[in-house]
């Protein structure tokens, strides 16, 4: 479980726990790492060969010094525990110095301690910008929380590549696949990591035709090699383990199309502003087009317009109200294959007849250990449910009578267990989640976050783009403001 930490030291980039600069180590000052398994335990803890701690629960143990999650086989008509909770605990050493903390980045610092520099408590300041304090350094200890889910699951029934189908820029690489997996129990994953997290797992990635389209093995990374060909090209994956039957079938395929890369410039649409002619004086403002289909090129005007106006006319993200009057809005429009934005997270189908609106998933509710159990309550305690839990045709009051039992085996629930019947309901709904296929975009943006647990920021859109795309991206924007400087006619820069 080490392999799914990262630390983060002054909104930097994250760092993988094992692989910190010993720089970091030493300045950061970390300590013993231990985990907490959130679950009934079945019998007393037992000690391994290596004298590690096995704590044991139904149908899983758990090591607590390396985090480790051994799934046992369960006697038939048993169920198995689904998921847990685990809480990872790092002891770190902050340096104070004059009774305040030091700035982080300070001069290159780190929590106060010169990265590469004196070693801690040494006497000297990190200087810097900021007017940092000179003197010794005093350490605090602290302890640093995260939690983590586990969830269980006894084997895969299908698996798939998503999107099916991807283009790869003649000559150039950047396309990323990712695998789905669901698992007998009805539920559906995101399983491309798995290799760095499961013992003895590899996943290979094979091309049906390595002269036009190469694929990294470990990976999935396409690079196409010649130019723009049809047809497209099957790339799949392969999974090994040992617990695997044998012939375990591989993924159904990637279509990869190899298309020609970018190497015009586009027109540019202004929308909104003080106008082409103050393109010099004012800030301008691009928007780019990322699944909008051949056709919707109005419908992207459209949106840009409303965007725009909504940004110069909110109080609450000043300045650019008080701007409005030098801030010029572009639209650059730009087809892709497939319409429409990736959403990561797990989403709910609408039911019945009514019309379609996927619904996010809700937040688990880490930070109310006591009050009613609400449905964010109820997800922080017992986790989502999965569709085996519930028998064909059952009704939800039958289900709810013996929720209590249900759940005693694998979690110590508090007393009294006070879910009425229309809570319950709404968590009995989720079991019904599922993942959104990825769409092939022209810049593949992204929403969301595959599955997570815990205070979820609030939703971002991040920026997903091939190297040769980012290149050609930057050659647009240089052409459109070398045309911006040198013309002397609004329609230059449409």
């Amino acid at each position: 479980m080490r392999d799914l930490l990262r630390v983060t030291i002054d909104n930097s980039q994250p760092f993988a726990l094992d692989n910190m600069p010993l720089s970091v180590q030493t300045a950061v000052g970390l300590g013993r790492l231990s985990f907490e398994p959130v679950f009934k335990q079945a019998r007393s803890n037992t000690t391994t060969a290596q004298g590690n701690t096995l704590v044991h629960g139904n149908g899983v143990d758990f090591e607590l010094e390396t985090g480790r999650v051994i799934a046992l086989p369960v006697p038939a008509g048993q169920r198995r525990m689904r998921n847990f909770l685990v809480w990872a605990e790092l002891e770190i050493v902050e340096y104070i110095k004059d009774t305040e903390e030091m700035p982080i980045g300070d001069d290159h610092s780190v929590l106060g301690v010169p990265v590469g520099g004196e070693a801690p408590g040494s006497g000297s300041g990190s200087g810097g910008s900021g007017g940092s304090s000179t003197g010794p350094a005093t350490p605090v200890a602290r302890t640093a929380l995260t939690v983590i889910r586990i969830h269980v699951h006894d084997r895969i029934r299908n698996w798939w590549p998503t999107p099916g189908k991807l283009r790869v820029v003649s000559g150039s690489a950047g396309s990323l696949p990712r695998l789905l997996a669901e698992f007998d129990d009805g539920v559906a994953a995101d399983i491309s990591d798995w290799p760095g997290v499961i013992e003895g797992l590899r996943l290979d990635w094979t091309s049906a035709d390595p002269a036009r389209v190469q694929v990294d093995a470990s990976t999935g990374l396409l690079r196409s090699i010649s130019a723009p060909s049809t047809p497209a090209v099957d790339i799949r994956a392969t999974l090994n383990h040992p617990a695997l039957p044998p012939g375990f079938a591989p993924s159904a395929p990637v279509s990869a199309h190899v298309v020609t890369a970018w190497s015009q410039a586009r027109p540019v649409t202004f929308i909104a502003g003080p106008g082409p002619r103050r393109h010099e004086s004012a800030t301008n403002i691009l928007f780019l087009a990322d699944g909008f289909i051949a056709g919707e090129e109005a419908r992207f005007r459209e949106l840009v317009a409303r965007l725009a106006n909504l940004i110069v006319s909110r109080e609450d993200i000043q300045p650019f109200k008080l701007l409005r009057e030098s801030i010029n809005f572009w639209g650059l429009f730009l087809a892709s294959e497939e319409s429409g934005t990736t959403l990561l997270s797990e989403h709910l189908a609408p039911p019945g007849n009514a019309a379609f609106k996927l619904d996010e998933m809700p937040d688990a509710d880490l930070e109310h250990e006591t009050g009613p159990l609400t449905l964010e309550r109820l997800i922080r305690l017992i986790g989502l449910p999965v569709p085996t839990d519930f028998g064909a045709g059952e009704s939800d009051a039958d289900a709810f009578a013996r929720l209590v039992s249900f759940l005693a085996n694998d979690f110590v629930l508090p007393m009294p267990f006070n879910v009425d019947l229309a809570t319950f309901v709404a968590w009995r709904r989720l079991a019904g989640r599922g993942l959104v296929e990825s769409r092939d975009t022209l810049f593949a943006v992204q929403a969301g976050g595959r599955p997570f647990v815990g205070r979820r920021p609030s939703p971002r859109r991040h920026w997903i783009v091939a190297g040769s795309r980012m290149t050609t991206l930057r050659r647009w924007s240089a052409r459109f403001i070398a045309t911006s400087k040198t013309a002397d006619r609004p329609s230059a820069c449409r």
